[in-house]
């Protein structure tokens, strides 16, 4: 729709039981940011994006409060991993302005997200 998009980073591959599920699913998850995730073994979870889930996941779909780029394994605030598939509002590239950048590095969306969802804006993963 007009006030959100889907964006499919090129850097993670996985494989769909049936093509278009997880563009399917974050359609109708029903809030402003849809974030694509896969519970990862501990041991890995600092190379990923990871979700703040509000409350103890209790099925397929559960609310989100933040997302942390690459914590340690120690810090990470749940299993998830992100799975570059995003469902996003349009507000997102204000959020991407006000982040810190270094020149040739890629864009902080995980931080422009988590700007997001800290100010308010509804998350699910």
């Amino acid at each position: 729709d007009a006030e959100r998009f889907l964006l499919a980073l090129g850097d993670a591959v996985f494989q769909e039981a049936r093509p278009g599920d997880v563009v399917r699913r974050l359609l109708a998850s029903g809030t402003p940011i849809a974030i694509a995730v896969q519970r990862v073994a501990p041991e890995r979870i600092s190379r990923y994006g990871v979700v703040r889930p509000c409350r103890p996941p209790a099925g397929d779909v559960f609310p989100i409060d933040g997302v942390v780029e690459k914590p340690a394994q120690e810090d990470a605030p749940s299993p998830f991993a992100v799975c570059a598939r995003y469902l996003l509002p349009n507000a997102v590239f204000a959020a991407l302005d006000a982040e810190p950048r270094t020149e040739g590095v890629e864009l902080p969306v995980t931080g422009a997200i988590d700007r997001l969802l800290a100010g308010g804006v509804p998350g699910s993963a």
